[in-house]
């Protein structure tokens, strides 16, 4: 019995990674009743939340500024770069944030 349900659990998991594929969608499985899958439900919304609300920005980060290569990194991590030039001054990066991280870098917004 145990191993039926964990056979239908992992059937069920192909099934959404399929969907996943061929839907434009975010589909996720959940019960209310049950709250099964509310944690991947919940998961899902902030993400496409956050990706809704991403900003874009122009920014020049001087090399010589301490948050330089943090702030490099969390840009990489957390939003979309759709440019970036390294020039003589710093590194100028054109991309789209989430709004916390558009708030800690718009004191280097270039015009």
């Amino acid at each position: 019995m145990e191993e039926e349900i964990k056979l239908t659990i992992e059937e069920r998991k192909k099934q959404q990674q399929l969907q996943q594929v061929q839907h434009p969608f975010a589909v996720v499985s959940a019960s209310a009743k049950t709250g099964e899958g509310m944690k991947e439900l919940i998961q899902t919304i902030e993400e496409i939340i956050e990706e809704t609300l991403q900003q874009s920005i122009t920014i020049l980060i001087p090399y010589q500024d301490s948050q330089h290569q943090s702030l490099l990194n969390q840009i990489h991590l957390q939003g979309k770069i759709h440019n970036i030039d390294h020039l003589d001054e710093g590194s100028r990066i054109v991309c789209s944030l989430p709004p916390r991280l558009y708030d800690r870098v718009k004191s280097y917004q270039q015009k």
